[in-house]
């Protein structure tokens, strides 16, 4: 059906006042942006612009799925469900919804009583011990956004095949029809309860019962990027011995992210309002989380300057800092295969096992249910994406920008007192191992042509090989699409170049990007110049 025919059908079939008028507004380019295909609950939820529309986050493609969900749980006899929400658009307003749907069906709903993160929604389903969680945000994607998440029970995204289940149902779910019951109904008769104060010093208590020391004498700027981090990361890390300045701007909940209209850590325009801070109050560090607060991005002061590091540059700062206190030789460290191989070489030095999954931190959730389900649930590490996520422990499935907060600052504090940054310890690193880096970039194609050129990107790149990239030779193509190192089928290709170089190729899961990391080893010039060189070439091919 096009896009217009289903413009039509929505004009028909909407209730909803906002809703409609957004519809009534739209021109011909609107039409086709919001339907030129349905919003898909895939591997990594729904994600998507709020609006109206077939490929928007609304009430009616939220519910379908809420519902959809519902009749998921009843076939299979599941009794409850954690919902947890952040500050985005209308995230309260989706979250109420599918509580009031769930309640329908007779399914006990554990409500949080206050906007709490992502990995705290992933807690909360191990705690109530509920078969299903739902988190709405679209964590670090740009202020229009919002996402729907959903966890199994232990507490971990949800894998391939119950996805697939729950889009099989939807497929004879009604899109404008709901059944559901009142929120203030639902309370009435016990099936919403809200969190407590008791989750939460329970929550926190867990997290700094991954410790490894005190936190003493760093001043850190603390900022939540208008999202909810404030809600869970400031008590830990405060209880820990830090002194927190807060960039009041940005810490408090905002759904327009007016300071940072694209709240992702790893950009570096967020920081600036918190480097001003940072400087006023002479602090060690910056320390900023995404709306939700599972990931965390980090400034250094380092020669009286702050120096943004890399996602993977944390990653490896903190393998470093555990692997130097792990009693563990059976411990496994979990990286994304896009993630730096600097990992492996530490992961030798200390003489403990690395393990590699494909992009999305529910593969390494799945990796520690799994070593659970062996009864070796002690031997996961810590497992790390190059996109600032990051978890020590086995408390939550998910990562956690309140255990990463917690253990940079104490890493800053062990290294301060040795009169060192963090920076001078990466330096360290390097010098060991060779200067690894890496860059991400990002190419995005919005609507109906943009998705189409992005498509046929992909295929070029997958069916027509490069021979070459700049003064790079092709050494080897994987495509995982076929299945490479026993792991899932993936949307993802690898090309080792000459001169130790790498480059991976992949479409985001979230938003309409293709994503490219490009990876080299070399000295720090020669590493600024790589990088150049494959970017134009790279921008050349596409």
């Amino acid at each position: 059906m096009d896009a217009n025919s289903k413009y039509k059908i929505w004009l028909k079939n909407s209730t909803n006042k906002q809703i409609l008028a957004e519809l009534k507004a739209m021109n011909k380019n609107d039409i086709e942006s919001a339907f030129f295909k349905d919003i898909e609950f895939g591997t990594a939820g729904l994600r998507g612009i709020v609006g109206a529309g077939s490929n928007c986050m609304n009430i009616y493609t939220v519910g379908r799925v809420a519902e959809s969900i519902a009749i998921y749980m009843k076939n299979k006899d599941f009794k409850s469900v954690a919902i947890s929400y952040d500050s985005r658009i209308k995230s309260l307003d989706f979250a109420k919804l599918s509580a009031r749907i769930f309640a329908y069906y007779g399914i006990k709903v554990y409500f949080a009583d206050q906007m709490l993160a992502t990995p705290f929604l992933s807690y909360m389903v191990r705690y109530y011990h509920a078969d299903i969680g739902v988190m709405i945000t679209a964590s670090h994607n740009p202020k229009d956004y919002n996402g729907y998440k959903v966890y199994s029970s232990d507490g971990c995204q949800l894998l391939d095949e119950p996805c697939f289940e729950i889009m099989k149902i939807a497929e004879n779910v009604s899109l404008f029809e709901r059944n559901m019951i009142s929120f203030a109904e639902a309370q009435k008769l016990g099936l919403i309860e809200f969190t407590d104060l008791t989750i939460k010093n329970s929550y926190s208590a867990v997290v700094e019962a991954q410790s490894l020391n005190k936190i003493k004498n760093i001043t850190a700027v603390y900022t939540s990027l208008n999202g909810v981090g404030m809600n869970t990361i400031p008590r830990v890390l405060v209880e820990m011995g830090a002194t927190l300045i807060f960039n009041k701007i940005q810490c408090k909940p905002n759904k327009n992210f007016t300071t940072c209209p694209y709240p992702n850590p790893e950009r570096d325009d967020v920081y600036p309002t918190s480097i001003k801070l940072a400087n006023a109050h002479n602090a060690d560090l910056i320390l900023a989380s995404d709306p939700d607060a599972d990931r965390i991005g980090v400034c250094v002061k380092h020669n009286n300057e702050f120096v943004h590091l890399t996602g993977n540059e944390i990653g490896v700062l903190l393998i470093d800092y555990l692997l130097s206190n792990n009693k563990n030789p059976n411990g496994y460290i979990v990286k994304s295969v896009v993630s730096t191989e600097l990992a492996t070489e530490l992961a030798k030095k200390y003489g403990v096992k690395i393990k590699n999954v494909l992009t999305g931190f529910r593969f390494i959730g799945n990796f520690i249910t799994n070593l659970e389900k062996d009864g070796k649930e002690n031997e996961f590490i810590f497992g790390f994406e190059e996109s600032s996520g990051y978890l020590a422990g086995t408390f939550v499935r998910d990562k956690d920008a309140t255990v990463a907060s917690m253990l940079i600052a104490e890493l800053a504090s062990e290294l301060k007192k040795q009169n060192k940054t963090l920076v001078t310890r990466l330096n360290e690193i390097y010098d060991e191992f060779g200067y690894h880096q890496s860059k991400t970039l990002s190419y995005r194609f919005e609507g109906e042509d943009g998705f189409k050129k992005m498509q046929n990107i992909l295929l070029k790149f997958r069916t027509n090989s490069p021979k070459q990239f700049a003064d790079k030779k092709v050494i080897k193509v994987l495509d995982y699409e076929t299945e490479i190192d026993d792991l899932p089928k993936a949307n993802m290709i690898v090309f080792k170049l000459s001169d130790g170089a790498q480059i991976i190729v992949r479409p985001s899961g979230t938003e309409p990007l293709i994503k490219f990391y490009v990876s080299t080893s070399r000295t720090k010039d020669q590493n600024l110049k790589d990088f150049e060189l494959l970017q134009n070439a790279i921008e050349k091919m596409i």
